[in-house]
């Protein structure tokens, strides 16, 4: 069993609501050319009420180019009640 179809698994066993959460694959982050903090919220934003937002999951996150600073101000800024929601994510470091 995959780290994708794990995800899949809990997402839906924890029952999270689809109209609250996001899925991000990290290969369509890279085809996007994602690689800044600040293309990363526009992206949310474009995709979700980011002020709704309860879960956010990237999957297969080594493919987002500065992903560890991405989620370093992400992270950031949850604790420090700018987002509400919690993040969920995966990745391999052996590409």
């Amino acid at each position: 069993m995959g780290k994708t179809t794990i995800l899949k698994s809990l997402f839906e066993f924890w029952y999270i609501d689809k109209n609250k959460s996001l899925w991000l694959d990290g290969e369509k982050l890279f085809e996007l050319w994602i690689a800044s903090f600040n293309d990363f919220v526009w992206y949310i934003q474009t995709q979700c009420n980011i002020e709704k937002l309860s879960y956010l999951i990237i999957d297969e996150a080594q493919f987002v180019e500065n992903i560890g600073i991405i989620l370093k101000v992400l992270i950031d800024s949850v604790r420090r009640g700018d987002y509400k929601f919690k993040v969920i994510v995966s990745g391999s470091g052996s590409l």
